[in-house]
């Protein structure tokens, strides 16, 4: 598990993920293992600060850089209500899309990733029009 929180915090965790690769060919012998390098993932380290009003970016970076495309990103707020029936997401990207249904109510159409971002391990956070209530912890996960 890795996550980066808002940059008032300054936590950052790595991951430790291995793949296995298998390839078939005729003497089981050459079979291979092949393991993922450790991931880091860094924040800027800088508070963000905004007016009501204005848009903000979370950074989040994954180093190596990697391809996140195919990978889930879910944006939480650990210190938020939860909803009855589980999990309220400030951001989920799964599947290659952004699940709307599974976000709270009051991001709805306004958090968004760089587009083009996550093919190159970007998956900073855009909001637009903070509020006062979105002060807080802001947290970023990537399940296994």
């Amino acid at each position: 598990v890795f996550y980066c929180v808002d940059s008032t915090n300054h936590q950052q965790e790595i991951l430790q993920r291995t793949i296995i690769c298998m390839f078939y060919p005729p003497n089981p012998l050459l079979w291979l293992q092949c393991a993922l390098p450790t991931i880091n993932v860094t924040s800027s380290g800088q508070p963000v600060v905004a007016a009501p009003g204005d848009d903000v970016i979370l950074q989040c970076l994954v180093e190596p850089q990697l391809d996140m495309v195919d990978m889930t990103v879910e944006w939480s707020r650990p210190d938020a209500k939860r909803r009855p029936k589980g999990m309220e997401y400030v951001h989920l990207y799964r599947d290659n899309r952004e699940v709307e249904d599974m976000k709270s109510s009051s991001y709805h159409n306004r958090t968004a990733l760089f587009a083009g971002g996550l093919r190159h391990g970007n998956i900073s956070l855009i909001v637009t029009n903070v509020t006062t209530a979105d002060e807080g912890e802001y947290k970023c996960f990537i399940p296994k």
